[in-house]
């Protein structure tokens, strides 16, 4: 994680964005999952982010931003458990 940012300070905001995305019906996102989102994909090769700009970003994230990146994930983890599949079916 390149941005200088707690989960601690951004906690209050977090979870506000989590009921937020429960009143849209959107029950399965958690903050942790919210955390991940930003800390390893929207803040990834940022340096010296403000708390204003880390807050800022976190109001203004929409449920299919996170959605996009969840299933981009999810890809990435078919991809490796059909490369060890692939492995296996050699050996």
């Amino acid at each position: 994680m390149s941005v200088n940012c707690k989960y601690e300070n951004l906690e209050p905001w977090l979870l506000l964005k989590a009921d937020e995305f429960k009143l849209m019906g959107y029950n399965e996102i958690s903050l942790n999952e919210i955390w991940l989102y930003l800390t390893s994909f929207k803040w990834k090769n940022r340096q010296d982010l403000s708390f204003h700009q880390q807050v800022s970003d976190l109001s203004s994230l929409k449920p299919t931003e996170y959605l996009s990146f969840a299933l981009m994930q999810r890809q990435k983890e078919a991809e490796k458990e059909v490369d060890l599949l692939d492995i296996d079916d050699l050996l």
